[in-house]
């Protein structure tokens, strides 16, 4: 990982300025000032601020995994044997 916990292997962490149309993003929520996009590669969910111009990784994309797996009946039947 670098900067802000984007992966490497994915071009979302060179992102700088406004979004474009041709990157992997797809535009999940837009508030004024904020847009909230998620990465078609990594899964990352990203925050932009147009105020700042900058970049902020929101959550990490396995995130989403690490959570099913915790309200998965099956693995909670398990650990409680």
């Amino acid at each position: 990982m670098t900067r802000n916990g984007i992966h490497d292997s994915c071009g979302c962490h060179l992102l700088k300025g406004k979004p474009d149309q041709s990157e992997n993003l797809k535009l999940l929520s837009s508030i004024p000032n904020q847009q909230i996009y998620r990465c078609c590669r990594c899964h990352a969910f990203l925050s932009y601020t147009e105020d700042r111009s900058s970049w902020e990784v929101m959550t990490q994309g396995n995130l989403e995994e690490e959570i099913k797996s915790l309200y998965n009946p099956s693995a909670l039947q398990t650990s409680a044997i």
